[in-house]
């Protein structure tokens, strides 16, 4: 039952034979040059992944034992001593989500269950950094999408990352965002020429903390858009929209 009344057209059952055990992913191989390079870049993200818990790390490291920042872009922000906690509080978030989110994706992968794996973020990724084969047959899912399911999908997956942007990403970005705006406050008449007179370090600094800044935003506006599209969503499926979008799967 849904809150706007009405019973649900669909109904998930547990299939046993959807599991990868039962499919020959071989068989959805694609022998495409696009796909093949599309495919390439699940490794430089994963990569580019790693790389960030690193620099968090790093980032911890040097606020707790040396009360210093990476970059003397937020130097300015030493005297404030609550500062450094919330970026490590939100570093320390980051990790507990992610664990959580390994822990979840360890039990996916050990049930085979292809609907769970295709809507779990890191079962996923295991599956189709395991193989090209997989990542082919992922692909075949989501391409046979109609609107109304490719829109579940949309909310779905926009939403499932609202704990990692709310309690590990947004205090980041507001301390990034509040120190881009007091760098370049007194510089916007001659902003050209003010950011190409600074020192390559610094130039570097306010990229690295305006990018993730402006990802950030993105990422905000569209989880946003996905909640409001999320009670219409549930009233018109009529059901869990996890539970929609593995019967979708199970159906292909």
């Amino acid at each position: 039952m849904c809150c706007c009344g009405g019973e649900a057209k669909w109904k998930r059952e547990v299939i046993n034979d959807h599991k990868f055990d039962f499919v020959d992913v071989d068989e959805f191989y694609e022998d495409h040059f696009a796909t093949k390079f599309k495919y390439c870049f699940i490794f430089l993200f994963t990569i580019k992944s790693i790389l960030i818990y690193v620099l968090d790390i790093y980032t911890a490291v040097m606020l707790i034992f040396f009360n210093s920042w990476t970059s003397d872009i937020n130097k300015d922000l030493e005297k404030l001593s609550y500062i450094r906690w919330i970026f490590v509080g939100s570093i320390a978030a980051s990790y507990v989500l992610l664990f959580l989110e390994i822990s979840k994706a360890r039990a996916v992968i050990l049930s085979g269950d292809i609907s769970f794996t295709f809507t779990s973020i890191i079962a996923n990724r295991y599956y189709t950094l395991r193989s090209y084969a997989h990542y082919c047959f992922f692909n075949q899912i989501h391409n046979q999408k109609r609107f109304k399911d490719e829109l579940a999908f949309f909310v779905f997956f926009a939403l499932k990352g609202w704990k990692r942007m709310f309690f590990a990403e947004a205090a980041r970005r507001f301390v990034n965002g509040y120190t881009l705006f007091f760098s370049i406050k007194g510089n916007v008449s001659h902003l050209n020429t003010w950011y190409l007179d600074l020192p390559i370090d610094k130039k570097i600094s306010l990229v690295t903390m305006g990018v993730p800044c402006l990802l950030f935003i993105v990422s905000a506006i569209k989880t946003i858009f996905a909640a409001i599209l999320y009670i219409p969503l549930v009233c018109e499926i009529r059901g869990n929209l996890k539970e929609y979008c593995c019967h979708k799967i199970d159906k292909r």
